[in-house]
């Protein structure tokens, strides 16, 4: 639970145990990018779709075992970013050929 100035929302908490390379790792990591949060703890539990002691598969790196998700690829909240520091870019390189070309 978070509680924000205006509004509180609930995360469901899942942690998972799995192992790679003989070794025992454990994680409470979902999915890349931040937790979808929901208004009620009600809610949140609904759309929980891990049961507890059931098998999940678990995508980890290769490289660094260490670091595992349950949902691989990029959440909404990635790609957000993502488009948000594409457009402001996309304005800092138009500023910047409008000034060179005022310039010359």
């Amino acid at each position: 639970m978070v509680n924000d100035e205006f509004v509180t929302h609930y995360y469901p908490h899942v942690v998972y145990a799995y192992s790679a390379g003989g070794e025992s790792y454990m994680s409470d990591q979902v999915a890349i990018g931040t937790p979808r949060g929901y208004g009620s703890m009600t809610e949140a539990e609904s759309r929980l779709v891990y049961q507890a002691d059931k098998p999940v598969t678990v995508y980890y790196d290769p490289k660094s075992p260490a670091d595992a998700v349950l949902e691989p690829g990029a959440t909404g909240g990635v790609w957000g970013t993502f488009f948000i520091a594409a457009g402001l870019l996309g304005v800092g390189l138009l500023v910047l050929i409008s000034s060179v070309r005022s310039v010359f």
